[in-house]
């Protein structure tokens, strides 16, 4: 794993033997993944998510007009457009995010509205990747620039999703309201969903991106 995880960063050609060796864990990893029983998902293109984006950005503004729980219903669109999009974060990646509209340094993980860049610090896989900056989609930095003024403060910064008691949702929480959304489907069904559908010959340097901003293990993107 680590020779081929060299040879992509110096952007060499792999050798034939390292990508049989690859393609052999791949199969080894496919037949006990085979053998366990198969979750049923309703989703299983990227282009199931980005009809669900359009469908749902479509109707937002009516939606809201006949919300009882417009807060609610804002943070079922503000997901939508985080999950699909573009590479789907963690769950605690957007929870424990802090929204800004100023150019200064913040500690932790925040995003910028002006400009739509994400500074990631502390994060699952850090050890991996270290801080991270990159910039969210134009429909994701929208939405948020569009809610801004509705979003919750919690000690001292705006977070996306939150209880009605203003806090930062929790996790499990988190995942109960998404499957509400994605017909069942868990955050964790999403990111497999994407990982699996990387089309063969994207080149490494983008393959690269996509793994950083899911912030993968290094072992997962040696699978990708």
């Amino acid at each position: 794993k680590a020779m081929l995880m060299f040879y992509k960063l110096l952007n060499i050609e792999i050798p034939k033997e390292l990508i049989d060796i690859r393609n052999n864990m791949k199969t080894q990893l496919h037949s006990i993944e085979s053998n366990k029983p198969r979750k049923i998902i309703h989703l299983s293109t990227r282009e199931q998510l980005h009809e669900m984006y359009n469908l749902w950005t479509k109707n937002i503004n009516k939606i809201l007009e006949e919300s009882e729980d417009v807060k609610g219903d804002m943070m079922k669109y503000l997901i939508v457009c985080c999950y699909c999009t573009m590479p789907p974060f963690r769950p605690s990646e957007w929870l424990n995010l802090k929204i800004v509209n100023d150019d200064k340094d913040h500690e932790g993980n925040y995003l910028n509205i002006n400009t739509g860049k994400i500074i990631y610090a502390d994060y699952k896989t850090v050890k991996s990747w270290g801080k991270i900056d990159m910039y969210v989609s134009d429909e994701v930095l929208d939405a948020i620039r569009a809610f801004y003024e509705y979003l919750d403060d919690v000690e001292g910064y705006k977070h996306l999703f939150t209880t009605d008691k203003h806090t930062i949702m929790a996790t499990s929480n988190f995942c109960k309201f998404f499957k509400g959304i994605f017909n069942g489907c868990s955050p964790n069904d999403i990111r497999n969903l994407y990982c699996s559908t990387i089309p063969f010959d994207t080149p490494l340097e983008e393959r690269a991106k996509i793994a950083a901003m899911m912030k993968h293990s290094v072992s997962s993107q040696m699978l990708i």
